[in-house]
């Protein structure tokens, strides 16, 4: 049996008119869904635009969300880098603890992801220091770590000269660090976001980040 034919569009239906007021590749009955502003390309004010909180995983609509320790900002320059510091509080039972890295797929046609900026990991430090047995800062590993200990990561990121071109906006990169225990459990992770900003930036207010070209 075949299938009933569609229904004919209706010029008059609303629902079939995609729009989005604010050009922030949000459209309009996406920010209604989510509870973001259609006028306003950054709801909350905290710099990021909302569809760049949506896609990686953030809140767009609480300002207090991320936290500036979350985010990095890596200059798109000739030997633009970036020291980018993680902490994270475990329990020890006696194993060791190493740091993970993973990137997640971005938006962008490049098809690059924080991967391609990331240049190695260490581990820096521990509190209380005696509550670790060793620390390898090459393999970012702390050794029989015991009770709650604070341990600090350092990520550093490199920018590739010439792998994006001339970048005139933010390009947004989430990645996630995880902290594994020696058997290979996750201990705890955290995610975070990689901003690459045009070179002479510091950081980026919502409307200086790359937005998509058509609203979804």
């Amino acid at each position: 049996m075949s299938a009933d034919p569609a229904p004919a569009p209706d010029d008059d239906d609303d629902a079939l008119v995609v729009t989005d007021s604010d050009a922030d590749g949000l459209c309009d009955f996406t920010e209604e869904e989510f509870g973001t502003n259609p006028e306003a390309v950054d709801t909350d004010r905290d710099g990021l635009p909302d569809v760049t909180e949506l896609i990686n995983g953030f809140d767009p609509t609480d300002p207090e969300f991320p936290v500036g320790d979350q985010l990095g900002y890596l200059e798109a320059r000739r030997d633009g880098s970036l020291e980018f510091p993680v902490r994270a509080t475990v329990d020890g039972d006696g194993q060791g603890f190493s740091g993970y890295f993973q990137p997640l797929a971005a938006v962008y046609a490049d098809g690059l992801s924080a991967a391609d900026f990331f240049a190695g990991a260490a581990a820096v430090s521990a509190h209380p220091v005696d509550a670790v047995r060793g620390i390898n800062q090459g393999s970012a590993h702390f050794a029989d770590v015991l009770g709650k200990t604070r341990l600090g990561f350092s990520l550093r990121f490199e920018y590739p000269d010439g792998e994006l071109g001339d970048v005139d906006c933010a390009r947004s990169y989430p990645f996630r660090y995880a902290i594994k225990s020696d058997d290979g459990e996750i201990r705890t992770e955290r995610l975070y976001m990689l901003i690459v900003v045009p070179e002479g930036t510091a950081a980026a207010t919502g409307d200086e980040h790359c937005l998509p070209q058509s609203c979804q």
